[in-house]
């Protein structure tokens, strides 16, 4: 900001953040106010207003576009081919759609694309599948600058950290200090704007109607609890039978705000419209989760002696209330519980949930030896048997140790999707929460882990808690909340 810009005191940054949750759907946490702050400074210098309170009420009344602030405030920064493991699982689904549709074109949409990069090593993905004349990418942004950028396709090396050099070779043309694409894959995508939070579509006419593969990644963070919610309920609508969506590890889980159906795999979890079969999950490398409104409840066995023997020991620990604070960043000394079991019974069900608990002992012996080698353990772990809670929980206990709170988030997600119950998931997710800024999923999380040990004798050790009671963990909640409810009561006063 330079020396004559505008100032933006508090008050005019909370009606910044009211005008973007309204027009955009956009949740501005208190960790970006500078670059709100900022924004909207430059936003105003530009105007040829006075203010910045003069350039919002311009906004607020049609006289002045939005869409500049949506520009600077939307997070633009991606790579192509991101998250190498969930291309290898879009690689999946891609053939599986091939297969089912009997050879008839794929029809995709990269819905909040930034500048391009997904949309277009999706369209490098159709081509080396050997299918790039039997398909239709969309591509959509609420920022027109990114999208003006996207169209261009032209790129720095930044844009392709982590990517085989093969790629670029292939697909690029090094012009200077930059790369461009080769225009048989540039014109193979369409891009459009599109604001997610706008009730307009499914549309057949824009292309946003009757998908077989939809990605919407690392968009569900910036929006709203309300506006995530009629997101994915228009979402499952724009696919067709049989179609998939995929979202990013750290988004938040969708399966309870629309009727899909979902998958559960390597490269995380995907969502289906309609039931899916064993062969269409084994076709995708994963494992089918309960269908919409099923109960998912822990598996309890009383004939099960190393269920007993953690009982036993869980049950020795009960009036060993810690003295000092929670200890919640590693896997040392973590307590075992029976996994949570989300698919339908099968006959090998038993010997699965046998292997799964053998190896998160493994996982909490290896966390207290080696914590660096753990992670790859547990990765290793949750491939094998992916419906485990509890091997899930704990990859993500091992990962906030680590300093990885995003791939921690993701993990924690999971492990929530298939147990709900896991007090010290939804804790560990209301610190991640609170550590972005994000005060209201914090609060939401945090008031989960109180209801949860609630139903608890106070002196009950809380599974996974390295000997947490109930007690002391809903106090360590409430505590959170309050000092969310101060901070927000501070925020809304003028």
């Amino acid at each position: 900001m330079t020396r004559d810009a505008p100032v933006v005191d508090d008050y005019t940054l909370a009606r910044l953040t009211t005008l973007l949750r309204a027009r955009a759907g956009l949740e501005l946490p208190p960790s970006r106010a500078p670059d709100a702050a900022a924004a909207l400074a430059r936003a105003t210098a530009r105007s040829g207003l006075r203010s910045a309170d003069e350039y919002l009420a311009a906004v607020e009344a049609g006289a002045a576009p939005v869409q500049e602030l949506i520009d600077q405030l939307t997070v633009q920064e991606t790579y192509f081919f991101r998250t190498a493991g969930q291309f290898d699982l879009i690689r999946r689904l891609l053939r599986q759609r091939v297969i089912a549709r009997g050879g008839v074109g794929v029809r995709a949409w990269s819905a909040g694309c930034a500048t391009g990069e997904e949309a277009y090593s999706l369209a490098i993905l159709f081509e080396q599948e050997g299918i790039a004349d039997l398909h239709r990418i969309l591509a959509t942004d609420v920022s027109r600058g990114a999208l003006e950028r996207a169209r261009r396709a032209i790129y720095r090396a930044w844009s392709f950290r982590d990517v085989d050099p093969g790629i670029v070779r292939g697909y690029f043309r090094a012009v200077d200090d930059t790369f461009v694409l080769e225009p048989r894959i540039r014109d193979r995508v369409a891009f459009a704007p599109l604001n997610l939070a706008d009730p307009v579509y499914p549309q057949a006419t824009a292309g946003t109607a009757e998908l077989d593969l939809i990605l919407c990644r690392n968009v569900f963070i910036y929006l709203s609890a309300a506006t995530i919610r009629d997101v994915a309920a228009r979402l499952h609508a724009c696919l067709a039978d049989g179609g998939w969506l995929v979202t990013s590890p750290t988004d938040p889980p969708l399966a309870e705000l629309a009727p899909f159906h979902t998958v559960i795999t390597d490269g995380g979890v995907v969502y289906h419209r309609g039931p899916v079969s064993d062969a269409t999950a084994a076709a995708v490398g994963g494992v089918a989760a309960a269908p919409p409104g099923a109960v998912v409840a822990p598996i309890r066995r009383d004939d099960d002696s190393s269920a007993a023997r953690r009982r036993k020991r869980t049950t020795s620990t009960r009036r060993k209330r810690p003295s000092s604070g929670l200890h919640t960043g590693g896997a040392s000394g973590l307590r075992a519980s029976r996994p949570a079991i989300a698919a339908a019974p099968r006959p090998e069900a038993r010997a699965e949930r046998e292997a799964a608990a053998l190896s998160a002992e493994q996982l909490r012996a290896l966390a207290d030896r080696a914590p660096a080698l753990a992670e790859a353990a547990a990765r290793e772990a949750t491939a094998r048997h992916p419906l485990s809670a509890e091997l899930h929980l704990l990859r993500g206990i091992v990962l906030y140790g680590q300093s990885k709170a995003d791939d921690a988030a993701g993990e924690l997600r999971r492990a929530l999707f298939l147990d709900r119950s896991l007090a010290i998931g939804h804790y560990l997710l209301a610190r991640i929460h609170r550590e972005r800024g994000q005060l209201e999923r914090a609060r939401a999380c945090y008031d989960a882990v109180r209801r949860l040990c609630a139903a608890r004798p106070a002196d009950e050790v809380v599974p996974h808690a390295e000997g947490v009671a109930a007690g002391v963990l809903a106090a360590s909640a409430d505590t959170e909340i309050r000092a969310i409810d101060a901070a927000d009561g501070a925020r809304r006063r003028p």
